[in-house]
């Protein structure tokens, strides 16, 4: 019997990173100092939204001010692009029961008969800012490109939720999941942990507790 494919998501994400770095390695030479293009022309739009430093900030005050997401809005709208997200086959917003209350989830179908592979996914923001919203463009693009079920978990944030809330919540999150893939038209038996920043440390964790 297949177990589910935690343990293998880490080495995952490094190959795709690698996999990019390489093939963007002879247009942009590594300068830690200099941002590409396409990246410089984002942080342009944000320092244009008076965005101030996170770190002068309350995290109230964080929350509330112009982010990433509003500046790729800026960039697509000066460009003529589409500010229309990405399409997938379906979208559902959820409540799912966490150790404390209740957490938001957002559950991405890919297109396909299924049952899909699932990806339990944990957005970033230092374990402060971040939510469903401002991650809505990496799960629907995951979707699409893994062709799997992502579900998108909004864990408890400091300051006002401690350790180890954020991470009780993201283990929790993954048993639903294990519990009830199947009634999402996912497959219990190929789940994997995911996510990026602060996101890609509670995937960590995650793993190495379902393994424990």
């Amino acid at each position: 019997m297949r177990k589910p494919i935690t343990r293998y998501f880490s080495l995952l994400f490094i190959i795709i990173a690698l996999s990019n770095w390489a093939k963007a390695a002879p247009a942009y030479p590594y300068r830690p100092d200099v941002p590409n293009p396409a990246m410089k022309a984002i942080l342009d739009e944000l320092a244009a939204l008076k965005a101030r430093p996170i770190e002068k900030l309350t995290a109230a005050e964080a929350r509330t001010q112009p982010g990433m997401v509003d500046a790729v809005s800026m960039y697509k709208k000066r460009k003529g692009l589409s500010l229309e997200p990405e399409a997938v086959a379906k979208v559902e917003d959820r409540f799912i029961q966490g150790p404390a209350t209740l957490l938001p989830i957002r559950v991405y179908t890919p297109q396909g008969d299924g049952p899909h592979p699932v990806l339990v996914f944990f957005h970033g923001g230092g374990w402060v800012l971040g939510n469903l919203d401002a991650y809505d463009a990496s799960a629907r693009s995951l979707a699409n490109a893994a062709r799997a079920l992502v579900i998108s978990v909004n864990y408890r944030q400091a300051p006002e939720f401690k350790y180890p809330a954020a991470a009780d919540d993201a283990f929790a999150a993954y048993q639903w999941t294990l519990a009830n893939a199947g009634t999402l038209n996912g497959d219990p038996m190929r789940v994997a942990v995911g996510g990026e920043s602060a996101g890609g440390n509670l995937a960590a964790v995650t793993a190495l507790r379902a393994r424990d």
